[in-house]
């Protein structure tokens, strides 16, 4: 039995990663840190190891055995948008996964990075993994720290001849969210906390479907290749009329005019500066709201066998899940 070490695997994308290995025959390593929240793997047949992926030696123990990586350990917070935390996690984390792989020589390690590295397009030209991204890094750690970590991969497979793989999500939903990560504007549209709809737009894709394609790669697809794991771009107004729809209540009505949502997002920062507790958004998340994030996974759908679930379904099954779950109480 190939046994395949995931990081992040007590996550909402980890979760998934760990039921579909296991679905498949694999054995399954499942890295969680130790306070980690392990509902995601619960009744799963997986061997928990924990440890830190600051930790060197802790890592490279943990790959004892193990035949493939999956490092889809990453911190995300974003507000506030500078953030030590989130830059040693994502970049040292990646760091310690690297020089464990290369030392292990696994047979493929396959990192979890996010489309935000690369240059977003829009509906009529979606980003796709052949325009890196240049001036709309929007001062945000988080994708400041994948896009150095998708460059120490770049380097360690130019390097050490690492056999790896970059996937990129785009924003993934459906059930499962424990830790409701990715569904806040799911959840707070629920209780009428959103008053206004943004000028952009995301790409959303059903987690299951990104589980899917990061798996395949471990088998499929090209040695050094980066592929984008989306599906449908999508406007916040659509957005906002889709969960509206499966919610069966009203969407918002009013249109958040850009240089109104700057102006909101300065106040956000001028708030956290003054709270012990961050707010719901900043200046670098109204940014990003603003602009159409859009992309396009046909690499993905063409070469790892990406399905395409509609994002209705998948908003569908979170609502479902969150409201069985007692998550809207």
């Amino acid at each position: 039995m190939n046994t395949v070490l995931v990081t992040g695997a007590n996550g909402f994308l980890g979760g998934y990663l760990c039921r579909e290995l296991v679905r498949r025959g694999y054995g399954v390593r499942a890295f969680v840190r130790p306070t980690s929240n392990l509902q995601a793997l619960a009744g799963l047949p997986v061997d928990v190891w924990v440890g830190d992926l600051l930790d060197a030696d802790n890592v490279r123990a943990s790959v004892y055995g193990c035949d493939y990586i999956i490092h889809a350990g990453s911190a995300t917070a974003a507000n506030p948008a500078r953030n030590l935390s989130v830059r040693l996690s994502n970049v040292q984390g990646t760091a310690t996964t690297l020089s464990a792989a290369s030392r292990a020589g696994v047979r493929r390690y396959i990192y979890v990075g996010t489309a935000d590295v690369f240059a977003c397009g829009d509906a009529q030209q979606p980003g796709t993994e052949q325009q890196p991204i240049r001036d709309k890094l929007y001062g945000l750690d988080y994708i400041d720290s994948k896009l150095a970590a998708t460059d120490m991969v770049l380097r360690a497979v130019q390097t050490d001849h690492l056999p790896a793989i970059m996937v990129h999500p785009t924003v993934a939903v459906g059930p499962c969210d424990y830790k409701n990560t990715a569904h806040m504007l799911l959840t707070y549209m629920y209780h009428k906390r959103i008053f206004a709809t943004p000028a952009g737009g995301r790409n959303y894709v059903h987690v299951a479907d990104v589980a899917t394609a990061t798996v395949n790669a471990l088998t499929m697809g090209d040695l050094y290749e980066s592929y984008i794991l989306g599906n449908e771009n999508l406007s916040f107004r659509q957005l906002f009329d889709m969960m509206a729809q499966i919610m069966q209540i009203r969407a918002p009505s009013r249109r958040l005019p850009a240089q109104l949502a700057s102006l909101m997002g300065l106040l956000g920062d001028w708030r956290n500066a003054f709270s012990e507790q961050p707010g719901d958004y900043n200046s670098t998340l109204i940014a990003m709201a603003n602009d159409e994030h859009y992309f396009s996974a046909a690499k993905a759908v063409n070469t790892l066998a990406m399905p395409q679930t509609p994002v209705h379904i998948a908003l569908t099954e979170a609502f479902h899940w969150f409201k069985d779950n007692g998550y809207l109480d």
